[in-house]
C-alpha cells in the first residue's frame, strides 16, 4: 500500500541563485502537523544547493532515534514508516550533508505516527496572527497580541529583536489574545517579532511571519538641540569614563541609560528630576564589554540618543 501527500510533489532543482550562496538544506516535508501511518510509504522532501549525498535521520522529542538512510541529494526519498514506531506525536526528520555535518535542517514542527487511517491524534499547535509583519506600534500604546492554539496549558509570550529575545512579555492563559502596552525603554526598530510558545513544551511554538516596527515617541541620532534638550557623550570612543553633557530648557524628570543594539538596557545612570540648566556629568563604564551601545536620555515626551563606542 502507498499513501502520498496531498500537495503536489515538486522536483526541487538547484538554481543559479542557490549556487551563489553558502551550502544549505531545507526540510520541506514533513514540516509539522502531518500524521503518517505505519507501514505506508511517504515522500520525505527537501531543498538544497549542493550536489553531495545526504543522510536522513529520524528524531523523537528533539533526540536522535535512528538513521533512515543515506540517499542521493535529489530532493525526495520514499520512506516506509516502520511498524516498530510508537503511535504518537513528537517525530521530526533531520537531513544533513554526508560531507559536512554543519549543513543540516530539521522539520520546523513535529509530525505524528498513527497505527491506522483513523487519525485520532490531536497535534498541539500555536499560530501567531497579530503582529504578523508590517505593523507599526509606538511606545506607550496598547496593542492586542493575537494567536490561535489548541492548548490547555498557559503560553509564554516573548519579544524578539533581530531574532534575539529582548523581553519576556508574560505567561498568560491560552485564550488567544493578550493586551500589551509597548514599553518606553525599547529601542526603535523594524526588526521585532512576537513569539508565543507552550509553557510546558518549548517545541510547541510560533512567531510572527515577518518583522514589525516599534517606534519611540521622538528620536534623534546625533548631538542636536531638540525639544529643549541638547545632548552629547565624550570621549567617543571611550574606555572607562564618559562625560555626558546636556542642556535642559526647563525642569523635567529624565532617565539616562545605556542599551545594547538588541534594545536591552545594560546600565542605568540617571533616573531623577533635573532643574533647567546645563549639566556635565562623569560616569564609570569600565564594567561594560567593548562594543557599540546607545546612550539614551529621555524625558516625558522626548527621547534623544547617541551611539557610544567602547574600546577595550
Amino acid at each position: 500500500t502507498r499513501a502520498f501527500n496531498n500537495e503536489v510533489f515538486s522536483d526541487w532543482s538547484v538554481t543559479a541563485s542557490f549556487l551563489a550562496s553558502s551550502p544549505y538544506v531545507e526540510v520541506v516535508v514533513p514540516n509539522g502537523d502531518e500524521i503518517w501511518t505505519r507501514e505506508l510509504d511517504y515522500f520525505i522532501q527537501w531543498k538544497s544547493n549542493f550536489s553531495g549525498d545526504v543522510v536522513l535521520e529520524l528524531h523523537k522529542d528533539n533526540e536522535y532515534l535512528e538513521t533512515i538512510d543515506m540517499a542521493e541529494n535529489n530532493g525526495a526519498y520514499e520512506w516506509e514508516v516502520p511498524i516498530a514506531l510508537d503511535s504518537t506525536c513528537g517525530y521530526s526528520i533531520l537531513i544533513k550533508s554526508i560531507d559536512n555535518d554543519g549543513v543540516f535542517d530539521v522539520s520546523n514542527r513535529s509530525f505524528a505516527v498513527s497505527d491506522s487511517f483513523c487519525t485520532n491524534i490531536t497535534i498541539p499547535f500555536i499560530a501567531v496572527q497579530i503582529p504578523d509583519g508590517g505593523e507599526i506600534w509606538e511606545e506607550g500604546e496598547e496593542h492586542t497580541i493575537v494567536w490561535d492554539d489548541n492548548l490547555d496549558e498557559d503560553v509564554v509570550i516573548e519579544l524578539l529583536k533581530a531574532d534575539v529575545v529582548v523581553e519576556t512579555i508574560g505567561t498568560v492563559g491560552s485564550n488567544g489574545s493578550y493586551n500589551w502596552t509597548v514599553p518606553g525603554e525599547l529601542i526603535s526598530g523594524q526588526d521585532y517579532k512576537i513569539v508565543v510558545k507552550s509553557s510546558s513544551n518549548s517545541e510547541i511554538v510560533d512567531q510572527s511571519n515577518d518583522n514589525f516596527e516599534i517606534r519611540a515617541i521622538q528620536t534623534v541620532t546625533k548631538d542636536i538641540l531638540y525639544s529643549g534638550i541638547e545632548f552629547s557623550v565624550l570621549p567617543n570612543p571611550a574606555n572607562d569614563q564618559v562625560i555626558i553633557s546636556y542642556t535642559l530648557s526647563e525642569g523635567v524628570a529624565i532617565d539616562i541609560s545605556l542599551f545594547n543594539l538588541m534594545g536591552q538596557k545594560v546600565l542605568s545612570l540617571v533616573n531623577n528630576y533635573r532643574e533647567a540648566g546645563t549639566y556635565h556629568e562623569e560616569y564609570t563604564i569600565g564594567e561594560l564589554a567593548g562594543n557599540t551601545y546607545l546612550v539614551c536620555l529621555r524625558s516625558k515626551d522626548t527621547l534623544v540618543y547617541q551611539k557610544l563606542y567602547i574600546s577595550r
